[in-house]
């Protein structure tokens, strides 16, 4: 049941785009979420059982191939560092965050990096380096991607309890495809802690990275 709702949501999404070549059909594409994540549903449908593909031990009964997968990206993809480029530009990796709640993690992404994903409320936190200038005004952007139709805003705070009160950005349902969304504007210096944040209920959000760009 999970494969075909996967494939009618990629059929679906793919007429949206216009026609796909057949023979792309079955290619990883991280344009294609929905018609990647079939593909890989499928492969595991079709892959035979065997006594290897488990791992027992006493901490844990049973550990599956996508376990192994996960814990061995965790453990080979560290986040990048904040970038800052000649026009003062700032990408900060979205899992090169200092602190999170529980409902908030890195993944694996389909381009072979990582992602952040807020599975329902929660927060995630980032010091910015020192020696960027003071009380910059900043274009905050967000390359995100959302799944569900009805979103949760998403509150950000600079230097919380100290300089500026939450402010609460709209955030855009993109169809499962990932964009880079202006939420606002923002005013941060270097050494500056800002704050990612969303409240019960929320649905799914994922962020590869955060793009500050000097407003003047």
């Amino acid at each position: 049941v999970m494969l075909v709702l996967l494939e009618c949501l990629a059929d679906i999404l793919d007429s949206r785009r216009g026609s796909t070549p057949d023979d792309e059909k079955g290619v990883l594409n991280p344009h294609r979420v929905w018609r990647s994540l079939a593909i890989i549903k499928k492969a595991l449908m079709l892959q035979p059982a065997s006594p290897e593909a488990f791992q027992r031990d006493q901490q844990k009964l049973v550990e599956a191939k996508v376990d192994q997968y996960l814990a061995a990206f965790e453990r080979d993809a560290p986040p990048g560092p904040i970038r800052s480029d000649k026009k003062g530009v700032i990408t900060v990796p979205a899992t090169s965050c200092g602190f999170s709640s529980d409902l908030v993690m890195a993944i694996a992404s389909a381009d072979g990096k990582k992602q952040l994903n807020f599975l329902s409320d929660g927060y995630a936190e980032y010091e910015l380096p020192d020696e960027l200038p003071p009380d910059m005004n900043y274009k905050f952007k967000l390359e995100l991607c959302t799944v569900h139709l009805k979103q949760s805003p998403l509150g950000i705070s600079v230097d919380e309890g100290t300089k500026t009160q939450p402010q609460l950005f709209k955030i855009p349902y993109t169809i499962g495809e990932w964009k880079l969304v202006e939420l606002g504007q923002i005013q941060a210096s270097g050494g500056s802690i800002i704050k990612l944040s969303r409240p019960k209920p929320s649905y799914g959000l994922a962020i590869k990275r955060i793009v500050l760009e000097p407003t003047s």
